[in-house]
């Protein structure tokens, strides 16, 4: 008895410490909203900062930081802070209007290379979705797929079974691709290959060691990814499928 009820009170001590410490984040988020609203960005962007670095870098804190930076004139800034929103928070389409409009203001404009359309699905589709949404998913297509399992097995009409079975093909399918894209989502997080130039302007050599030449140019706020890293060197790929090395404090990882 006395075992139950020190785990009752351990579990509502918890559960009160937990929603104290929600409205201390709302209230900060009050705080940073109401300087954002008087203009006092350098406030606001304190504000969302330190809930950063308390851990609570959700989509909406760094949408709101993104949104700090850009009325600050901090334009790079807040493409990085919008990139990493749309990472948490893909679906998102205030971020996504928000960032486009944060990238006409970059120097750069880059053609993207034209991919073969089954690979701009795959990348369109896991970029549209968080790991966690993946994992949604394929709980859902296996359990379909177990349901049509059954009426294929556990039912005598021909055509019930006929229809199960094609069902459960194009199920067991789509379980296999989300099992892939949620794997492959979760080692692009993990790697972080994506990043934005943070320096004015860069020049990119075409090899890592002193026999490299002059290759290209960029500038601030350009996504880039990242392919190799050698000591302080990193090598990037624009868009355009151009590639060369710069130095690893030039860009910062999404």
């Amino acid at each position: 008895m006395m075992k139950q009820l020190a785990l009752a009170l351990l579990v509502l001590l918890a559960g009160a410490c937990a929603m104290r410490a929600q409205d201390a984040i709302q209230k900060r988020l009050a705080e940073g909203a109401a300087a954002y609203a008087s203009a006092d960005f350098s406030r606001a962007a304190a504000v969302y900062e330190a809930l950063i670095k308390d851990g609570h870098a959700d989509a909406t804190v760094l949408y709101n930081l993104g949104n700090t930076y850009f009325k600050s004139g901090k334009n790079t800034r807040s493409i990085l802070c919008y990139e990493r929103a749309l990472l948490l928070d893909p679906s998102d389409e205030q971020i996504r209007d928000n960032l486009a409009i944060a990238n006409t203001r970059i120097r750069d404009r880059v053609e993207t290379m034209p991919l073969f359309f089954a690979v701009q699905w795959w990348n369109d589709i896991k970029r549209a979705h968080t790991p966690s949404g993946l994992f949604c998913w394929s709980f859902m297509l296996l359990g379909a797929t177990m349901a049509l399992a059954f009426v294929f097995f556990g039912m005598h009409n021909v055509l019930l079974r006929r229809v199960a079975l094609a069902l459960g093909n194009l199920a067991v399918l789509l379980f296999a691709a989300s099992v892939f894209l949620y794997f492959d989502k979760v080692e692009d997080l993990e790697a972080r290959r994506d990043a934005i130039v943070t320096t004015g302007e860069v020049v990119a050599r075409s090899t890592a060691d002193k026999s490299g030449v002059d290759a290209f140019t960029v500038h601030e706020g350009l996504r880039v990814e990242i392919t190799d890293a050698r000591a302080d060197l990193v090598r990037i790929r624009l868009a355009d499928g151009t590639e060369g090395w710069v130095s690893e404090k030039a860009i910062e990882r999404i």
